[in-house]
């Protein structure tokens, strides 16, 4: 971490310095003491089903020099620490240090939000804008109340740009996060049917990812999706600076000639801002992911990077592991889309594997969309319509909303032969069934909530 004394930390917090002097720098931070580091400061998170303030000893032994947490620590654990910092919330600290730590930085920070293609939109905005400047990108999926703290904590001076994936699953969770990261630049993908456990329906999944426009900075950018219905509404009202990307309706950034050929793994499409025009080959499956392309090129424009650099920057992007990544084994074509799924994801996935040539069997391997709440056996059904409508080669289904889709499937015209159920906890059996009926030439797609854990099905098909 770059500089910011204890005395700053007390201040943001309004935490109590039991020990050590307030003009001491906050060592790096660590929240996990598995990964704590000799000399780093433990912040000791509580939650529903953990209490990190158990383990002040183990964070002790493994060499931290401090601690931040919600209760005074044994007297010998006292005496070998050099600071402690005793907050009423250790949540709530670690946002509150993320966001003083994050006003010492005055360079662009581009968040991005969505129902789909958060992460493929942030990497490959990374791709795009680390050709110009040095920049830190949100690792992994680090998204959410703990994770974004810790990221912009990750910041350092040589840093120019910051990019950074706001996820939620509640109304006031996205203002939380934009709070903290105080976001010069703001990209939505999309509003589809997610996390509806919560926001309950579309207009609240609205609310909750405009939260992040209504946090861009006065004299910020708003980057988002003209052909979204949802957000089209909303860009005239915006009083912050927009730009749109779409394919159909009217944007500054736009799509056309858009071609896939699935079978190399390629989507090529010119791109158009204004006058300019570009051929751009990109390297995924999806033609949804043209939409992500056109959402990264927007976030480039926006930070004043050329056009012919946007270009380089998309083409030199490569599918997120788990997120529609093409991997070919032994005659197979593996689809692993199997990090997490809605019912619009579902879609699209089950679309990209019907592009593939007429002559390859197409095989979908499909678990459950969770956070649906009242709506989810209505959306499993209506992803079973679809696949009965698509007439796949072989239909493997996993858990028990998964039975609902297999069931309509049937109803909509797959024979009962093509589907193959399993419930949870079967996963061993899937996997020996798919074994046994896969043969060289095969497409197989894998998507399911994250939840479901299809990866575990992916590699034992990858390394059997």
């Amino acid at each position: 971490m770059e500089k910011i004394s204890l005395q700053e930390i007390t201040r943001a917090t309004g935490g109590t310095l039991l020990k050590g002097s307030a003009a001491l720098y906050l060592p790096d931070l660590c929240t996990d003491t598995r990964q704590l580091k000799k000399g780093n400061t433990f912040l000791a998170l509580k939650g529903p089903h953990f209490d990190a303030n158990e383990f002040l000893g183990a964070a002790v032994q493994k060499g931290a020099s401090g601690l931040i947490c919600e209760k005074q620590p044994a007297p010998v654990l006292m005496r070998k620490l050099v600071f402690v910092i005793i907050v009423k919330n250790s949540l709530l600290a670690l946002q509150q240090i993320a966001a003083a730590y994050r006003q010492k930085f005055d360079i662009p920070v581009v968040a991005i939000t969505g129902s789909n293609g958060k992460t493929t939109t942030k990497e490959m905005i990374g791709q795009i804008v680390s050709r110009r400047y040095r920049v830190l990108v949100t690792p992994g999926n680090l998204n959410n109340q703990i994770g974004l703290p810790l990221t912009i904590l990750q910041l350092r001076k040589k840093h120019q740009v910051a990019i950074l994936e706001l996820g939620t699953s509640a109304l006031g969770e996205i203002d939380t996060l934009s709070r903290i990261a105080r976001p010069t630049i703001g990209v939505i993908t999309c509003i589809g049917h997610s996390h509806l456990q919560e926001l309950k329906n579309l207009p609240t999944v609205l609310r909750a990812k405009m939260e992040l426009i209504w946090n861009i900075s006065p004299a910020g950018i708003a980057v988002l999706n003209s052909d979204d219905p949802w957000l089209k509404k909303k860009i005239k009202i915006i009083s912050r600076q927009v730009i749109t990307f779409g394919v159909i309706h009217k944007a500054k950034v736009m799509a056309s000639k858009i071609t896939s050929q699935p079978d190399k793994n390629k989507i090529l499409f010119i791109i158009s801002n204004g006058s300019q025009k570009r051929k751009i080959i990109l390297n995924t499956l999806g033609q949804h992911n043209v939409y992500n392309a056109l959402a990264a090129a927007s976030t480039g424009l926006a930070l004043g990077i050329p056009l012919a650099d946007i270009v380089q920057g998309l083409s030199a992007f490569h599918a997120v592991i788990g997120r529609m990544r093409m991997v070919k084994k032994k005659g197979l074509t593996i689809l692993d889309d199997s990090y997490n799924a809605n019912p619009d994801s579902m879609k699209a996935a089950l679309h990209t594997l019907e592009s593939f040539s007429c002559d390859r069997r197409k095989i979908a391997v499909l678990g459950d969309m969770l956070e649906l709440g009242q709506e989810s056996g209505k959306k499993h059904a209506a992803i079973g319509e679809i696949i009965g409508q698509l007439g796949l080669d072989m239909l493997y289904t996993i858990g028990p909303q998964s039975q609902l889709l297999a069931q309509a499937a049937l109803q909509a015209g797959l024979p009962l032969e093509k589907i193959n159920r399993f419930n949870t906890g079967e996963e061993q059996l899937l996997l020996n069934s798919l074994k046994a009926n896969m043969r060289r030439g095969d497409v197989i797609l894998f998507k399911a909530s994250h939840g479901l854990h299809l990866e575990k099905i992916v590699a034992g098909i990858l390394h059997k």
